[in-house]
């Protein structure tokens, strides 16, 4: 697997339309690989898990905050950040809409009362992350 600079990681996300993420299993503590659609917009990823609050893996990023983001073979560690207030889960909602299309979020999204943001680090923060315990 090849990690990227964080700088590499953004040029790389602003031009696909769905990346993979790995998590923690909250009971298994084995890593668990779904190819989602995301937004990337300042800096920040956006998730919107399809069964919302319900999704599996949004209840393991609830429980481990670590994520690896893979994007065409290559790979960065991130932090994740549930979010649940109403207006926070609007605005990725709209997001979402804007990129992929509205009928399209209605089509394959259940339930939208929870999303995900996900931290892209600075150049300089890339190092600490890139080591972190999701390598152990």
């Amino acid at each position: 697997m090849i990690y990227l600079a964080a700088s590499d990681v953004r040029s790389m996300l602003s031009n696909a339309q769905e990346l993979e993420i790995t998590v923690k299993g909250r009971q298994s503590g084995q890593s668990r690989r779904i190819s989602v659609w995301f937004v990337y917009d300042a800096g920040r990823i956006y998730l919107l898990p399809v069964k919302g609050s319900d999704s599996e893996w949004y209840k393991n990023v609830q429980a481990n905050r670590s994520v690896r983001i893979s994007v065409a073979g290559k790979s960065a560690n991130s932090v994740a950040k549930p979010l649940t207030d109403p207006r926070a889960v609007k605005q990725v909602i709209e997001r979402f809409n804007r990129k992929y299309g509205e009928e399209e979020i209605q089509t394959w999204y259940q339930k939208l009362d929870a999303a995900l943001e996900l931290f892209v680090p600075s150049d300089r923060e890339y190092n600490d992350l890139r080591d972190s315990d999701f390598e152990r």
